[in-house]
């Protein structure tokens, strides 16, 4: 092999395809463009609640991503360009590069400083609302052992039990409360592995 078949060689085993990934800002300026965001939305991002409302939460449902067909590139008047700016400064972590739409990325935010690391097949997969139920389900199934433990009566959630005794709470519904956020949780945990 003379030298400029091994230089050819060379250069072609170094050239791999990379998988072409689509910036963020691309997909927030699509997002604002299709759902007619304006600067009303930069407010909702200032007042964005805690967690969405404990009465709207329905453990049963679960919401998976609609797929959704960004552009490859971006090509935005000013103003919508300027809102895009200003969204991914307000809205500065690694989650909203899987948002959807307005609404997940609202809750990207929420869902970030709840648990930082959650897997990439979870956030492509759920839509944000049903990830914040999960982790919103971890916090409450951890407080209702806790106050089962303090009550003093057996629950089994399927994987553990925890004693409990009684108390003015109906041992039953506590139990069922129990294990429909631990079947809830594992129901999610599992698909998105």
């Amino acid at each position: 092999m003379d030298l400029l078949e091994h230089i050819r060689h060379k250069r072609t085993r170094k050239r791999k395809k990379q998988i072409f990934e689509r910036e963020v800002f691309t997909q927030i300026s699509a997002m604002v463009r299709w759902y007619g965001l304006n600067e009303s939305f930069l407010k909702k991002l200032d007042n964005v609640e805690d967690f969405p409302s404990l009465e709207k939460m329905d453990f049963i449902r679960v919401r998976t991503k609609k797929p959704v067909d960004f552009p490859l590139f971006s090509l935005s008047p000013q103003d919508e360009y300027d809102l895009t700016r200003a969204i991914l400064r307000k809205v500065n972590n690694s989650y909203v590069s899987f948002a959807h739409s307005p609404e997940e990325i609202l809750l990207s935010g929420i869902l970030y400083r709840m648990n930082a690391e959650l897997r990439p097949e979870q956030l492509r997969r759920y839509d944000f609302e049903t990830l914040l139920m999960v982790e919103h389900a971890k916090k409450v199934l951890k407080d209702s052992a806790n106050q089962a433990a303090r009550i003093g009566k057996t629950i089994d959630t399927g994987c553990e039990t925890e004693n409990i005794e009684d108390e003015k709470l109906p041992c039953g519904t506590l139990t069922e409360h129990i294990k429909m956020l631990h079947n809830f949780i594992t129901k999610i945990e599992s698909t998105a592995s």
